[in-house]
């Protein structure tokens, strides 16, 4: 039965993903711009242009051309990109793939590692009023924007302190210490304002648990406070912490393209941007597609990850 349930959730992710290409290659044919016209220009001869569509495979129907596009993603292939000729989309991302990914897996380790000990001691202390002071000021670091924050850290280590570089270059073969350096202030910058949100979420829901009737029933039967802790009020209140924690692995995913352009690292964020620049429809979509694709993937080991913690909610799906 519970086998049952996760292929229900793994068939409904597959049909958002068909949805998901349908509505971005929709939306990306109905943007204005002929890609042709870009790379040739509006005075080009007729003859290169009809050969050039041939080439791009512009000249098709558009449905013939959505499924074929389809088929082509069932193999792995996003097409070959407009503006980096000699290279396929694939290969592309590929080529920014690690930057995006150490960013995005360091500051969300850095998060859980940190915010989860953060709230659980604010809970156990909130009635102190040093303790309320530092949730205010977790509500105050969650609030600043990541951009300004990412100008402050660069004007304290790179600028001040010359300890950090200001601007990222990433090249791992060959300066491997120097790319790592590369990626501290923005990793800082994106954990800064997260940690804070985690933390000011599990508080609150650890304080809503202490309250209920089988924290008391426990305090009755002389169990160690720092054991309630552990296995009952930290253990039910992660379950509505997952939800945010799958809402902050979404933004570091999407918001790693404004913190790249920040600090000029090579990564999905500033392909993407080049990609909208250069009208390249094809790198953008396969961005767009796999982006879209990590969304759903999260939102499915979330469905996973509710059901492991609170047995509960996977009885409630066997119901249904």
């Amino acid at each position: 039965m519970e086998t049952l349930i996760y292929l229900k959730k793994f068939f409904s992710s597959i049909i958002t993903i068909f949805i998901v290409s349908l509505i971005i290659f929709l939306l990306f044919e109905s943007l204005p711009g002929d890609p042709v016209l870009i790379r040739l220009g509006i005075e080009s001869d007729p003859i290169l242009e009809a050969r050039l569509r041939e080439e791009l495979g512009l000249n098709a129907p558009l449905y013939i051309r959505f499924f074929k596009w389809c088929f082509q993603l069932l193999k792995g292939d996003l097409g070959n990109s407009f503006s980096y000729s000699s290279y396929t989309v694939v290969e592309l991302i590929k080529s920014r793939f690690l930057t995006t990914f150490i960013i995005t897996i360091s500051t969300l380790v850095i998060v859980l590692v940190t915010s989860i000990p953060l709230g659980t001691i604010l809970a156990k202390n909130y009635k102190v009023k040093t303790f309320k002071f530092l949730k205010v000021f977790s509500q105050i670091g969650f609030s600043i924007p990541a951009f300004w924050t990412a100008i402050v850290l660069m004007y304290i280590f790179s600028l001040k302190l010359k300890l950090l570089p200001t601007l990222g270059s990433v090249n791992w073969n060959r300066y491997p210490i120097t790319s790592l350096k590369s990626l501290i202030l923005p990793i800082l910058t994106l954990s800064i304002s997260k940690v804070p949100l985690v933390s000011h979420y599990l508080c609150n829901s650890m304080i809503e648990e202490s309250s209920k009737d089988y924290v008391r029933v426990a305090k009755s039967k002389g169990l160690n406070q720092n054991e309630i802790y552990k296995k009952h009020i930290l253990r039910n209140s992660l379950i509505s912490v997952i939800t945010v924690i799958g809402m902050i692995t979404i933004y570091l995913i999407t918001g790693t393209i404004v913190i790249e352009n920040v600090f000029a690292l090579p990564g999905l964020g500033t392909l993407l941007m080049e990609g909208i620049s250069r009208k390249d429809y094809p790198l953008v979509q396969g961005i767009v597609l796999y982006i879209s694709f990590s969304v759903i993937l999260i939102n499915f080991i979330i469905d996973i990850m509710y059901s492991i913690i609170d047995p509960r909610i996977r009885k409630e799906g066997e119901k249904r």
